[in-house]
């Protein structure tokens, strides 16, 4: 596996979070949302291109995340299910 290439369990849990397979540019915004949630809480909307933009707002549209200036939190679902998304798709775990 491919350090953030999309794994068939990130494309499967982000079916039930997104309603639909995510995108490689979006798997590889969650990293910098997650960073912004646990640094501060803070997000420099400069450091996202429009497409990018665009996730951020179909996120905000379905709950997910909250962004308000330049705050930004998340719903529990939406870092539970990224986390695994992560684990699947940046962390190469050889089951024994």
């Amino acid at each position: 596996m491919c350090r953030g290439m999309l794994t068939q369990d990130a494309i499967n849990l982000s079916t039930a979070i997104f309603g639909r397979e995510v995108y490689i540019r979006e798997m590889r915004l969650i990293p910098y949302v997650r960073n912004c949630l646990v640094n501060g809480g803070t997000i420099s909307m400069g450091s996202v291109d429009d497409d990018e933009k665009m996730f951020l707002d179909e996120w905000e549209e379905k709950g997910l995340i909250k962004i308000s200036g330049n705050k930004i939190s998340c719903s529990e679902e939406f870092w539970n299910i990224t986390n695994l998304m992560m684990w699947s798709t940046y962390v190469n775990y050889e089951k024994e």
